[in-house]
Formats: structure tokens, sequence, C-alpha cells
């Protein structure tokens, strides 16, 4: 373990913001050095982020023999990180981290949290957008409904988040998602007359762009900051764009773009939803997070039990000439059929998780992830998690792979070659028919 010397981890102007003479732009340095050990316990290990109010770090905590998150503001910041360890403490809800320690180091206060493994949603927002795809709808409504719930209960804690976008939400393992940076937050009962102007231009309330939240109404405006967060996930934008100044005008006066317009397949009851959120006067929102959950649970019901537009097929095979043929009988036997093709095992669960086909075509030898552990992949799902038919494609399995694939729930086993062309079309007709059955058991309700 390396030490410090201890002149490097005073707190002086080498490590708070400067200002470059030549530009007027604040250069912005690292509060703590890697490696530094704080209070002979957390070792600094790596820079994880860095916003408006400070910086977080990856720790190993020597004592517990533990990784955690250290989180310390600015230098130039005033806001006391110990308020938001008592406001973290004092919430217990799988959409919150777990908050450890506070501590002072070198006169700087940190604070110790459960570290939290993902992706921002801000970041699988834009990887979406750059791939040209969308969120597919119920992992939307699933994603809102988490992110509803956590609001909720940060709210019935006397607390307004004040903060509230898609780069404050960690998707962590296992579809948890976490409320983070809490910087700002301000306690409901303490709200004085004034609210300094804090948050992101692009998810701020109209009131409080115009300095005018209501006693006990602060909460409204992470109402709003959450359909903002809607509206992108839903679109992959967010409704106001352009300056600052821009931003804060149409906040306060411009009509919310029409989603229906931006994403034709978003249910009206959804479309309706986020308009709501998005009202410009307070009191035309939903006055509460629950029933904002509640709501969105109840389009996602509405949405799961509509008959599906048409047959999905996934190919998971990486052999290009194996793809050609599987992908031509399976659209000669359904030419309405959605084919989707992943090259690997990691690429067909990401497809299995997006799109929920309804027959999953499975070469047993893959890269990165072979076929058998795809399949302990959707054997390992909920109960309703998954409903699609497997058929497992090989060249050269024995009897005890065949049996493996049984009780790991595979319909089917095909060898490659003759055998695939002439079962694949009897097949693509059962998946066919119980589509039908599907959707003559469940006509559409929305």
């Amino acid at each position: 373990m390396r030490q410090v010397d201890p002149m490097s981890t005073s707190r002086s102007f080498a490590k708070a913001p400067t200002v470059s003479a030549a530009s007027g732009v604040v250069e912005r340095r690292q509060v703590l050095s890697v490696g530094e050990v704080l209070n002979e316990t957390f070792e600094v290990r790596a820079l994880l982020g860095e916003g408006g109010m400070g910086q977080v770090f990856e720790a190993h905590d020597l004592v517990l023999n533990r990784r955690v998150a250290i989180k310390v503001m600015w230098p130039h910041v005033a806001a006391s990180i110990r308020d938001e360890a008592r406001a973290l403490a004092a919430l217990r809800h799988p959409c919150m981290a777990a908050v450890y320690s506070v501590g002072n180091h070198c006169d700087v206060e940190y604070l110790v949290m459960e570290l939290i493994h993902g992706a921002s949603l801000s970041e699988l927002i834009d990887s979406r957008r750059a791939e040209g795809t969308a969120f597919e709808l119920d992992e939307a409504l699933r994603i809102l409904a988490g992110v509803a719930d956590g609001l909720g209960a940060v709210h019935r804690a006397g607390i307004a988040h004040r903060d509230v976008k898609p780069a404050n939400v960690m998707v962590a393992p296992d579809d948890r998602l976490v409320l983070m940076d809490f910087g700002i937050f301000q306690s409901m009962g303490d709200q004085s007359e004034h609210l300094e102007l804090s948050g992101s231009p692009p998810y701020m309330a109209p009131e409080v762009v115009a300095n005018d939240v209501q006693p006990g109404e602060l909460f409204l405006a992470d109402v709003y900051s959450f359909g903002v967060l809607a509206f992108e996930l839903l679109t992959g934008r967010a409704p106001f764009r352009g300056s600052v100044a821009g931003v804060f005008s149409a906040h306060l006066s411009d009509p919310v773009p029409d989603i229906a317009q931006l994403r034709p397949d978003v249910p009206p009851r959804l479309t309706a939803l986020v308009r709501e959120l998005l009202e410009k006067r307070p009191e035309d929102r939903p006055q509460s997070m629950e029933a904002v959950a509640w709501r969105v649970r109840d389009v996602r019901r509405r949405a799961s039990i509509a008959p599906p537009r048409r047959l999905t097929v996934l190919i998971a095979e990486d052999d290009e000439a194996n793809v050609v043929v599987m992908k031509s009988l399976v659209q000669i036997a359904a030419p309405e059929a959605e084919v989707l093709v992943a090259r690997n095992g990691r690429e067909a669960i990401d497809a299995l998780r997006r799109h929920k086909p309804h027959l999953l075509l499975l070469d047993l030898h893959m890269p990165r992830m072979s076929g058998v552990e795809v399949c302990m992949y959707v054997n390992g799902l909920p109960p309703g998690g998954h409903v699609c038919t497997i058929v497992a494609v090989s060249a050269d399995a024995d009897a005890r792979d065949v049996d493996l694939l049984r009780r790991l729930g595979v319909a089917r086993y095909i060898p490659k070659g003759d055998a695939l062309r002439e079962h694949l079309p009897a097949l693509i007709d059962e998946a066919k028919r119980k589509l039908t059955a599907t959707a003559d058991a469940h006509p559409a309700s929305r």
C-alpha cells in the first residue's frame, strides 16, 4: 500500500478548482489522490465521476476488506456532506445507496457509501441513441415504476431530491435502480421563502426557474423532473433543448412536444400521464409519486396483455452461412416475422431482455457465452419473466447435452444441416399458432 506524503494531502489551492488566466474557465482537479488513505481506513483507488457539487471515488475499506464509494464536495461548495449523509441514512429503500460513515480528512469532509456497480440511465439512453434504437416499452415502464417508487420513499421522508435526471439514476445488476446524488436535496419542512436556483436546466420545473416554489410543494418540482426523465427515456431526447436561457423560457411557456408524434407505439395512457407530469402549474400535476407508480404499473399491465403485432424470432448463431440459411427458412415460413440476429451469447441475452422474442434458435457453441449458459440465464428468470420457445441447434450435441438442455427448458434439439431445413418450418408454424392463441385469449385492452 502506497503511503502519501502528508503535504500532498493538505487542502491547498493545488487541489481546489483554479481559473485559467487565458480562458477564464474553471479547471477542476481531483480533491483526493489515488493511493491516499483516509483516517487509516479507506484507500482511494480511482475517480468514478464528478459533477457540479463534487467527486466520487472508489476506495478499499482496509478494515472490513470491501470496496466502497467515497464522496467529497468541491472545496468551493458550501453544502454540507454531513447533511446529505443524514438524509440518506434516514431512508431505507432498495433505490437508496447504503450509508456507511462520514469522516474528515485533512479538512475535507467525506461520505462513505455503498459502491453501486452499473451504468447511469443517462449512459444507457445515450447508448441507445447512438445505436438508433429506443428502450422497449416494457423495459421503459419497469424503469419508470422503479424510479417512481424510490422518489415516493424520498418524499415520504419529507425530502425533495431537487436534481432528478437520468444521470442520477444508476441501473445496477438484477435490474436494481438507485437514486444518486442528494447533494442539493432539501427538507420540505425547512423550505425558505426563496430557493437558490439549483439543478440541471433541462429538468427544472417552471416554478423553480421562476423562483416561485410555494411552501410544502417542493416535491412537485421532483414530479416535473421525473416527467422530463420519462419523456427522455421514451423518446431519446429531452422535451426542451438549446441554450440555458432558451430552455428556461420553454419550461415556463412552451407546450410540451407530443410524444405520440415522436414515438407512435407509446400507449395513450402513458402519453397522458407524461403530459400531466409536465404541466406548468404544480397543482395540475399528479400529487404523489405513489400515484404515479401505480399508473405506470397499470399501463405496463395493460400493455402486457395486448396481443403482439407479429412473430419475433431470434437467431443466436456466430456462423454467417448458418445465419443466412436459418433466416431464409424463417422468412419463407413466416414472411411477416421479425428476425433478429445475435452473434454471441451476450448479444443473445441482451436481445432476449430487450425484444422478448417468441422463438429462439440457439447455437450451442458461440463466443463469449455458450448456448447452454444462455439457457441457464433464461431458466433463472422469475415466473412469467420469459415465454420464449427455445430450439437448440448444434452439429455435435451428444445424449447428455440433449438431456441437460431439456432440463433447462429447451423445447427441441435439431442438428445442423438437412434436419434443420426439414424441421424448422414446422417449428415456425407452431410458434405462429401459439402467438395466435395468446392473442385470442388476451384481447387488447388499453
